[in-house]
């Protein structure tokens, strides 16, 4: 479709890990938000997919600068911006990829604080889709350093 396109961003990947443990300590800051019964606030966070009513693949910058304090956020901003060293984006791109009929399109884009890199938050909503994703994810060596288990999602 003319005028669309994907959001891509080129990574450092020698700094991913310095990336990884910055975002568990900044996490750390916040436990009872990241809880099943926390109160994280994705609400207007940028989102790159979504699956039935979910929405997956928040922004991790937005989502972490919304939720975290604003000394905390720019040391983790500090690890981010080694790890993602270029990043591009259209004002509108597809989120979904099933059919082009049933396609919906993001029309506004947050460009001053958008990381353009996704990073998964586990929710309740997400504990009836198959696969459980708020398991699944546990599976992936993010969580490693991450430990979503330390805020109460257990396989």
């Amino acid at each position: 479709m003319e005028g669309y396109s994907e959001p891509l961003s080129a990574i450092r990947t020698s700094a991913l890990e310095e990336l990884a443990q910055a975002t568990a300590n900044l996490l750390s800051t916040i436990p009872e938000k990241l809880g099943p019964e926390g109160n994280l606030d994705l609400e207007n966070v940028t989102f790159y997919a979504w699956s039935g009513n979910n929405k997956l693949s928040y922004d991790m910058s937005q989502a972490l600068k919304k939720n975290t304090s604003a000394s905390d956020y720019t040391v983790w901003e500090n690890a981010f911006k080694k790890a993602v060293v270029h990043k591009v984006y259209s004002r509108k791109w597809l989120v979904s990829r099933s059919t082009m009929k049933l396609a919906s399109f993001m029309e506004t884009f947050d460009t001053e604080n958008a990381g353009v890199v996704s990073m998964f938050f586990p929710q309740k909503s997400y504990s009836s889709t198959a696969p459980n994703w708020n398991n699944a994810i546990q599976q992936y060596q993010w969580n490693n350093l991450i430990q979503w288990s330390q805020y109460g999602w257990l396989l």
